[in-house]
Order: C-alpha cells, then structure tokens, then sequence
C-alpha cells in the first residue's frame, strides 16, 4: 500500500523504520469506507492464498493396493526384504521405505507404526515395517513406497 501510493508516504530506503508516514495521511485513509479502500488494494497482493516456497516440490505418484492384494504384497515384500535383518533401526527403515527418519518416529508415536524403545533408540520389527507399508489410510506415499507397489504389480 506504501509502495503502491495509496497511502502518502516518503521511502527513506533503509531496512527499518524505511517509511515516513504522516499520521494526518493515516486518519484520510481510514475515513473512507471500506468498499473504497478496497478498490485501491492492488490485485494480488492481499490474499488469503499462502506464500509461494521456493522449494521445488516433487510430485510424488500415488499407487493404491487393492484390498484383494494386500496379504500378496506382504508376501512379495517379505520375499524382496529376505537379506534385511529382522531388527530394523529407523534410519535403515527411512533408507528402505523412502519415507524420513521424522515421519516414521511421529507414526511410531502416535501408534501407527509398530516399535520397541531399546536404550533411547526404537526398533522396527521387518514384520510390522511390512504389516505398515501394506497398510490402508496413507495420505501421500513415498516414491520407495510407490515403486514397490508398482513393481509388484508388474510381476
């Protein structure tokens, strides 16, 4: 609004404190009624609409199982997780799901995702990491995750 001049005001071009603003100015501007002010808010620039990040996001696809094919695909799993050792720490589940080491301790907390706490650090069962990865209700899916579910699929 200072920019734009709706509003009179001097830019001294500091970082702080970078406008001078007369207070006279201020009261004129409240004055008017809000279907005037309104008129003069550019467009675009005060929206409900959230800040653009300036991460690239990728956009992961989404497979589904079937119903039908869960009790196959914990199979195909387990037959593909053969030579992983039965204890899984959760960075070496984060390294086969694809899925971060702070999304798989928030499921372990909230009971999503099976662990026992051995000496401050928890301990994934391969049997429950695959019981979790056949599991229904996951809103976005790892690429790892979608691979598999693919490659199974494909056999």
């Amino acid at each position: 609004m200072l920019d734009e001049g709706i509003i009179p005001c001097v830019n001294r071009g500091t970082k702080t404190h970078t406008y001078l603003i007369r207070m006279e100015d201020v009261q004129i501007y409240l004055e008017r009624s809000d279907a005037e002010r309104q008129k003069e808010i550019p467009m675009g620039h005060f929206n409900a609409k959230p800040a653009k990040s300036h991460r690239k996001r990728e956009i992961l696809p989404q497979s589904e199982l079937r119903e039908e094919d869960r009790r196959a695909f914990a199979g195909y799993l387990d037959e593909l997780l053969a030579d992983v050792p039965d204890d899984l720490s959760v960075l070496q589940a984060s390294a086969l799901t694809g899925y971060c080491d702070k999304a798989l301790l928030h499921w372990i907390a909230d009971g999503t995702l099976y662990a026992v706490r051995i000496c401050s650090q928890y301990h994934i069962p391969k049997v429950k990491l695959i019981e979790f990865l056949c599991g229904e209700g996951m809103a976005k899916k790892s690429l790892k995750h979608c691979e598999m579910i693919r490659a199974f699929y494909r056999e």
